[in-house]
């Protein structure tokens, strides 16, 4: 972290897997597609650029596996490219007050394809894309090969006013979406979406009140309904799950019914609100909106006590506002407060661990740079020293007492592989991970080293669709299939490779970070797919970017960006702070990369291809050696 009021980009969510049938590796691969009765030679060329790249740490090649580009590329996952003509994107007529639009398609690789006369480029799956001016009125573009066409009217209006307008029939947009606090004798407002025209009430905290349309609108389209209850009866002093709010309308003769997927917590008079954190990492923004400056990152089970709320957010008496999805209201009267009563220091195969034993599990601050890691936890008293003479890692501790809590200044004996905050029943740990070091054999140098992959997306999340749309490789099946060639690739130079998944399957951020956090993985790496603007040029749109968030890992993405985009030809776009949750760990390298535009072609096809897993492989596997070396 290079400073705890650094500015980050609204990312504070996952870019975010994919099953398919059929092999995909050296044998699947030939005879069986376009592909197939290519691999050889183009695994002969990518061989000749691994051996080149090889020289920066020798000139032997890392590992036999090296030369197998079927053992690289066997993942199992489908990523075939639709062949047939069609027009994917509009999938079909359409009216729009845009001056342009960008169709996308697929095709026959093998013959000339032609818009509207003109012929135009495809990737090397035969994927097009065409950004088009749109004269007012009709426009009709017709696509056609070998005999074979598809056609589509796009009719441009003048104004969005003339645009038709959807309509609905079902109540959405129920608040609250996540846990909201309403206050004892105080107006709490209700709001969902509904039909306009429609009659819509809402039941809350033992009370039903009608809401009212906030805007006219014509019969059907989609219209704000509000309206406030005030709690009563309820305990003074404590706080009280009140539930869900039931939401209901009567909409052309039919009665329908939902229920926010949030519950109402009434705080009773002189009550104290805590929240505690739900999620393995936590941003926690300077101000009440998520373009603000990041002021630290929690991490699970940190508590504090709230001093106000939006919609979305909640205040934290910290200083600082946090997302309500990512914290629980606790209604067991707790208390926020951590009184130590000793300290101790753990040794772990991978690092250290400086226990604090306390009465709670403190929200704090936390930061590094070269000469320490400085951590505050806040409302903590009991710390008047910590004893590092049973420390290999850190050769002192500076403790600084303040009014609203302890700083720790842990100062390294020498380079480490970073830090992290943890509760345990009142525990307060600070990690201390050991920076790891290249095996030294010439064959399997990251042997003892270990690396956590996370493919993007997965089940019902299939993640940005490419220029074959639904009908051909997700972000999900090539962020899993990359994940899988990359894996096959650390395993042959000796690492131990975790996934956060193996299959097509939706996790929750836990499930994705909390493993790797646990086994204190040397290396994060999670993989994405870069996507546009709706309507946007998809062809304009290219390159590799990388995310970090704490400022040492920059350099080490720096090197996955140079390596990754030598190895694949696709341009460096750069590296960026941002605070991504899957970059947001501090116990290692942890980095997103956005390997390319699924909306461009070219790159969408380049992607799909064994050609791509296999340089993709090596580049970062060629980008821990040079990290390390």
């Amino acid at each position: 972290m290079e400073t705890p009021g650094k500015r980050c980009y609204n990312q504070a969510i996952d870019r975010e897997n994919a099953g398919g049938a059929g092999k995909r590796g050296y044998l699947a691969r030939r005879g069986k597609n376009r592909e197939g009765n290519r691999i050889m030679k183009k695994g002969k060329k990518a061989m000749a650029a691994v051996l080149a790249a090889a020289m920066l740490w020798g000139g032997a090649v890392p590992a036999e596996g090296y030369s197998d580009y079927g053992a690289v590329t066997w993942t199992g996952i489908d990523l075939t490219v639709p062949s047939a003509l069609n027009i994917v994107t509009p999938g079909g007529d359409v009216t729009t007050a845009a001056t342009h639009y960008y169709l996308t398609g697929t095709s026959d690789p093998g013959q000339h394809l032609y818009l509207n006369g003109e012929e135009i480029s495809t990737g090397r799956y035969g994927s097009w894309g065409a950004y088009l001016p749109l004269d007012v009125g009709k426009n009709t573009f017709e696509v056609a090969q070998g005999g074979r066409s598809d056609s589509v009217t796009i009719r441009r209006v003048a104004s969005a006013a003339e645009v038709p307008a959807a309509t609905t029939s079902r109540i959405s947009s129920l608040k609250p979406a996540n846990g909201d606090v309403a206050y004892q004798g105080e107006e709490y407002e209700l709001s969902c979406v509904a039909p306009s025209g429609a009659e819509v009430w809402a039941t809350a905290m033992g009370k039903t009140v009608a809401l009212k349309q906030v805007a006219a609108a014509s019969p059907g389209v989609p219209a704000v309904f509000k309206g406030k209850v005030t709690p009563s009866g309820y305990a003074s002093g404590a706080v009280t799950d009140a539930g869900t709010v039931q939401y209901g309308m009567t909409w052309n003769g039919a009665a329908k019914y939902a229920a926010s997927a949030g519950k109402v917590y009434v705080a009773g008079q002189n009550a104290d609100v805590a929240v505690r954190v739900n999620d393995t990492a936590v941003t926690v923004y300077a101000q009440s909106n998520t373009d603000s400056q990041c002021m630290t990152t929690l991490r699970l089970g940190a508590t504090d006590y709230i001093v106000g709320q939006t919609a979305s957010m909640y205040q934290l008496a910290m200083g600082g506002w946090i997302n309500k999805d990512v914290a629980d209201v606790a209604v067991s009267g707790e208390s926020v407060y951590n009184k130590v009563s000793s300290v101790r220091v753990e040794s772990r195969e991978k690092g250290e661990r400086f226990v604090f034993s306390g009465t709670g599990q403190p929200v704090f601050t936390a930061s590094s740079d070269s000469e320490k890691v400085t951590v505050k936890l806040m409302y903590t008293t009991g710390i008047s020293a910590v004893d590092a003479s049973q420390s290999s890692l850190i050769r002192s501790v500076k403790t600084i007492q303040g009014d609203d809590g302890v700083t720790l200044e842990f100062y390294p004996a020498g380079e480490i592989g970073g830090y992290n905050v943890e509760f345990e029943n009142n525990n307060t740990v600070i990690y201390i991970k050991k920076k790891p070091v290249l095996s030294g054999s010439s064959s399997q140098p990251l042997k003892g080293i270990t690396v956590a992959l996370d493919a993007g997306h997965g089940g019902s999340d299939p993640g940005a669709l490419g220029t074959a749309g639904s009908g051909g490789p997700t972000e999900k099946q090539i962020t899993l299939s990359t994940a899988i060639a990359v894996k096959n690739r650390l395993e042959s130079l000796g690492a131990q490779v975790l996934m956060t998944r193996a299959g097509d399957t939706r996790l929750t951020f836990n499930e994705r970070l909390l493993p790797p956090q646990e086994q204190k993985v040397d290396f994060f790496l999670s993989f994405h797919c870069n996507s546009t603007a709706a309507g946007a040029n998809g062809t304009k749109a290219k390159g590799v970017e990388i995310y970090y968030y704490e400022g040492a890992d920059k350099a080490f993405a720096q090197t996955v960006l140079n390596k990754f985009s030598s190895y694949t030809g696709r341009s460096a776009r750069g590296v960026y702070c941002a605070n991504y949750r899957v970059a947001l760990a501090t116990y290692c390298p942890s980095i997103l990369v956005e390997m390319g535009f699924m909306p461009n072609p070219v790159e969408y096809d380049d992607m799909c291809s064994d050609d791509a897993l296999f340089a993709t492989a090596n580049a970062i596997g060629d980008s821990l050696i040079a990290y390390l070396s």
